[in-house]
């Protein structure tokens, strides 16, 4: 299936730039210790830069382990079902999600539009690039989502050979 091909690439990459970022973080955060306290320099743009690769790291992991199914969920109910079952109620969550995706997506979209010409405070960094990445992620969760959903409808096909 390329839907699960692109994923497939999609959860690669935001590996490798989670791990890129988190890395980044550490660096430079250990370089602001060692300069504050044994040069008693303070790199200024240090915390700034630090706060926009969390915010990107965090976001991309996040969708990571939606996909990886590593997100908290209550399971004890759905776990005692049929597996037809327990197939169907993947569907209607994942399109719920879908929703609240879209809707969250489609709010932020304002958000990015007020942050347009703005910029941070330090380093004069384009905050809609901040601010867009929830929508970015919304999109990739959104592929996760629809994957999930195929996933499902082919279990339930496969156990009963029609929906």
């Amino acid at each position: 299936m390329l839907l699960k091909k692109i994923n497939d690439v999609i959860f690669k990459v935001s590996g490798v730039i989670s791990t890129i970022l988190l890395a980044g973080i550490v660096s430079l955060t250990f370089a602001q210790a060692v300069t504050r306290y044994f040069i008693h320099y303070s790199i200024t743009w240090a915390t700034e830069v630090c706060v926009y690769m969390l915010i990107w790291m965090i976001f991309l992991s996040c969708s990571m382990g939606y996909r990886a199914g590593k997100i908290c969920s209550l399971t004890l109910l759905v776990d005692r079902l049929p597996s037809r079952f327990q197939a169907a109620l993947v569907i209607v969550a994942q399109l719920c999600m879908i929703a609240f995706f879209a809707l969250t997506f489609v709010g932020n979209l304002e958000i990015i539009r007020l942050a347009w010409n703005k910029v941070s405070s330090i380093l004069a960094f384009p905050l809609k690039y901040e601010y867009g990445a929830w929508s970015a992620v919304a999109v990739i969760m959104t592929l996760y989502a629809v994957e999930k959903i195929f996933d499902s409808m082919q279990s339930l096909l496969g156990k009963e050979g029609s929906l």
